[in-house]
């Protein structure tokens, strides 16, 4: 597998640059990169929840009622409580520590607001579910649990390096659907978590960018059904154009009176 063959060299450029001069300066910036990473991510887990909730949105924005708001705090909060697991029971190695009880665990923690009494949704779904999409299919659940192990398998892959591991999980998760509920909420994390202990900031998706990331991750999972890399390209790219983003935020942030570490 070449390093570019799903990420555009540019983007990959650009983003190798900036986290090599971070580390350079190392003393300088690490706080407060930490700082800004820490409010991107509550910002993501407002995201993450919306763009899986657009009715709900909808419905807070006209309404407002009390109800609306209610269930939308407990939702943005079992996405916290999510993010909170991930970056403890997963120490210090998300992309080799992923195992199937844990990340069962944390789909659980995500999908808790919205679980029926009784509902084992703390285990693999057990029956046929959709994307929504024409051409592609999520596999059959007796398959899920093989799947899963595959992506765990592929995260073991030192060809493949942590920015494109992420993205992959992300990607490969997504396509599975092996939960009932909560599976892009659970991928999204996942590959932040993996962003973040590479040193990289995580990947914030917009609820406003709902359409546009669907419309790529349904491109993207086409593709990977067939083994076509050129499909992927488009959500790889946008994803780590979100990673490119972010690190712009974070030298945003910077003093201007301090050392020129990006002139």
């Amino acid at each position: 597998m070449k390093q570019d063959e799903f990420i555009d060299p540019q983007i990959r450029e650009q983003i190798s640059t900036k986290v090599d001069e971070f580390k350079e300066h190392i003393d300088y910036y690490t706080e407060r990169k930490r700082l800004i990473e820490e409010g991107l991510r509550s910002i993501g887990d407002v995201h993450s929840f919306w763009i899986e909730n657009p009715e709900l949105r909808s419905a807070l924005l006209k309404t407002k009622s009390q109800k609306t708001v209610k269930e939308a705090r407990k939702g943005i909060e079992a996405v916290k409580n999510g993010w909170h697991y991930l970056t403890t029971a997963f120490h210090p190695n998300v992309r080799l520590g992923l195992e199937h009880d844990k990340v069962k665990r944390l789909n659980r923690l995500i999908t808790a607001p919205s679980r029926v009494q009784g509902n084992r949704s703390e285990d693999y779904r057990i029956r046929s579910v959709t994307l929504g999409f024409p051409d592609y299919f999520p596999p059959k659940h007796e398959n899920v649990q093989s799947l899963m192990q595959e992506v765990f398998d592929d995260l073991h892959n030192e060809e493949r390096d942590n920015l494109e591991s992420a993205i992959y999980t992300h990607l490969a998760i997504a396509g599975i659907q092996p939960f009932d509920d909560g599976n892009k909420r659970t991928s999204r994390l996942i590959q932040d978590a993996i962003l973040v202990e590479s040193g990289y900031p995580p990947a914030i998706i917009y609820s406003g960018e709902g359409t546009f990331y669907f419309n790529l991750l349904h491109e993207a999972l086409v593709a990977k059904s067939k083994d076509k890399v050129v499909g992927q390209r488009g959500f790889y790219d946008f994803v780590a154009s979100k990673v490119n983003e972010a690190l712009d935020e974070i030298i945003g942030d910077l003093d201007v009176d301090s050392p020129d570490i990006f002139a």
